[in-house]
């Protein structure tokens, strides 16, 4: 007869920590804080500046290689034309200005990471242009946002007359695929990506169902895959023409930024303005916000 007792090891212990101070940081806040600390940590890695003789050296080479450019063309064209004796300076400028760029760009430039989330924050910020229309019409907009008793990151939530929905753009443009029943996205699947937006919902749906008992709202907390405009994509080419995207995953409607705002109108609006605005501030509540308070303020 065996134990079936699992061991302790199966058992992960997480220590308790103290809770943090989340703060509202706007729009792609808690994001921006994160491209800030990755920029630090690279930095750090290259220590001060004074002990760093390759960027040292590489400052006094992006300063000689303009003027030894600057030489060349005095010499071809004005001192001595035709002379291609001064085409060494050039020369010279190229070998010495090239690895120069190069290592002021890996210190000051942005990282692998840092690119990253620049360009999650510039799609955030778009996605808010659009949805921040919508206040007129009855809705709040409540971004960069946790989603209840986790650390889990929501980019939007939105409270109105249609009740509660969940805004998250898509991670890429695009292209889109769609095999056996399994989207894919740049040639990577959604699956998991779209179950973590169901999970979201499921956890502030059972949230509100507690804290917004005595509204006797019943739900259900929707959701949107917005899709960013394509980088060519104009008046005369919208993005659903030159970036074709399936119109749902696992039920969720996919739409593109500029069809938001009726897409959103579209649903069924069951709920005055007044009790929108009272389960916004409840929303607000058991959805802090996802910016950290930095220890040094």
């Amino acid at each position: 007869m065996t134990d079936a007792t699992p061991p302790d090891w199966l058992a992960p212990r997480v220590a308790s920590v103290p809770s943090r101070q989340r703060v509202d940081l706007g729009v792609a806040g808690s994001l921006r804080a994160a491209r800030a600390r990755e920029r630090a940590a690279r930095l750090a890695r290259y220590g001060p500046l004074l002990r760093d003789w390759l960027t040292l050296a590489a400052l006094v080479a992006a300063v000689a290689a303009p003027l030894l450019l600057a030489t060349m063309i005095y010499g071809l064209l004005i001192r001595e034309p035709g002379d291609l004796r001064f085409l060494a300076f050039g020369i010279l400028a190229l070998l010495i200005g090239a690895p120069a760029a190069w290592r002021l760009g890996t210190r000051w430039g942005s990282g692998p990471a840092e690119a990253r989330l620049a360009a999650a924050i510039r799609v955030e910020k778009n996605l808010h242009w659009h949805l921040e229309h919508l206040r007129s019409e009855g809705w709040t907009v409540l971004a960069d946002r946790l989603v209840p008793g986790t650390e889990a990151r929501m980019p939007f939530v939105l409270i109105g007359p249609g009740g509660v929905v969940i805004v998250t753009p898509t991670p890429a443009w695009g292209p889109w695929q769609v095999h056996n029943d399994e989207a894919y996205l740049q040639g990577r699947p959604t699956s998991e990506w779209v179950r973590t937006r169901w999970w979201e919902a499921t956890q502030v749906q059972e949230a509100l169902e507690v804290a917004a008992a005595h509204l006797d709202w019943v739900g259900p907390t929707r959701m949107l895959i917005a899709v960013p405009p394509h980088p060519k994509a104009s008046k005369r080419a919208p993005t659903d023409v030159m970036q074709p995207h399936p119109r749902s995953i696992a039920t969720i409607p996919v739409v593109s930024f500029h069809h938001l705002r009726d897409t959103l109108l579209d649903f069924p609006a069951p709920l005055p303005r007044e009790l929108a605005a009272n389960l916004a501030y409840i929303v607000e509540d058991i959805c802090p916000p996802a910016g950290v308070r930095d220890h040094r303020d």
